[in-house]
């Protein structure tokens, strides 16, 4: 049984911090090790991943054996040639930027024969749409049984594969992070339990707070509505967390700050000033709702958490120095 993820840029993308979507933490685990986890449990054996550069995500993801799955590495020009040796086996087709539910559409690839097919609205209307197509119409209909789309791509599924006689098209709940809207509304689906194809590893440390391992939050912190805080991470003094939240593995906020409706993702320092609502922090940048970033350059609301001490004394002696000539 196979499954396919197209990781391509044009597919996968570059987000609004910056940083490849696939590599995007959805609470404690990137979207593309959720993608792969999601297959393994729905019977995939063989997870082919088309990528610009299959040698390096090789050497950071190797051969599949953590999630109990073959993981093969396929560019863009070897895609058909791997189709035409799929035609009698099942295959589920994807991204790894968008996760279906689909336990929750009773979808399961285990001890089924018959090929099926997942695909989503970006699949078919860019990139690998004409291979695919070409191999699931030329299939033989009796034996293409049932096709999965997310909801929303569940009419156009049927409209391209409308001559190969599928008998059923079935459309599946989906999580995705290709906006700072989804990623947010992602999380809260899934701290909700509206999604529970996802599974995540936290333990509840107080009301309202989830955390991942070794945990450090001070018992003046409050959480009004629902949290999650990744591996390593610190929690200051009279630190406001409100709605939805998520912060990501190795963060730090300082006392005094103040969250809400916000992804704090990996490796970011937030700052004692910081009033954060509805945005997304990433080391240096802030990006907003509508996916426009700036880069904030003041590690009092919000930096990486490698920069050294040193460095963020000078800033506060530099910020002083001005304070005082612009007083004289």
């Amino acid at each position: 049984m196979n499954g396919i993820l197209d990781l391509r840029r044009r597919m996968a993308g570059t987000t609004w911090a910056g940083m490849p979507l696939k590599s995007i933490e959805l609470l404690d685990r990137t979207m593309l090790q959720h993608a792969i986890e999601q297959m393994a449990a729905n019977g995939i054996q063989r997870c082919i991943l088309v990528t610009e550069h299959p040698a390096a995500l090789r050497k950071q993801y190797g051969g599949g054996h953590k999630w109990g799955c073959t993981i093969e590495y396929c560019s863009v020009d070897q895609i058909t040639a791997k189709l035409s040796q799929l035609e009698d086996e099942p295959v589920l087709v994807g991204q790894a930027v968008t996760i279906p539910g689909l336990g929750q559409a009773g979808f399961e690839l285990k001890g089924r024969s018959q090929p099926q097919l997942y695909m989503n609205a970006a699949l078919l209307n860019d990139g690998l749409k004409s291979a695919f197509t070409g191999w699931a119409v030329s299939m033989p209909s009796m034996l293409l049984r049932h096709c999965f789309a997310t909801e929303g791509a569940a009419g156009l599924l049927q409209e391209v594969l409308r001559d190969s006689n599928a008998a059923q098209v079935i459309p599946c709940p989906a999580i995705s992070v290709t906006t700072p809207e989804a990623l947010r509304t992602s999380i809260e689906m899934v701290l909700e339990g509206h999604f529970t194809d996802i599974v995540y590893h936290a333990s509840e440390i107080r009301p309202g707070i989830l955390a991942g391992e070794w945990p450090s939050v001070h018992a003046d912190a409050t959480c009004n509505g629902k949290a999650y805080i990744g591996a390593h991470v610190r929690i200051g003094r009279d630190v406001k967390l409100e709605g939805y939240v998520s912060i990501g593995s190795n963060c730090v906020v300082a006392s005094g700050a103040e969250i809400r409706n916000t992804v704090v993702l990996p490796g970011t320092y937030i700052g004692s000033l910081a009033r954060l609502d509805g945005d997304i922090a990433f080391a240096g940048k802030l990006i907003h709702g509508d996916g426009a970033s700036i880069i904030v350059d003041d590690p009092r609301l919000i930096a990486s958490t490698d920069i050294e001490p040193a460095h963020i004394l000078s800033h506060f002696r530099r910020l002083l120095k001005q304070a005082l000539q612009h007083s004289s």
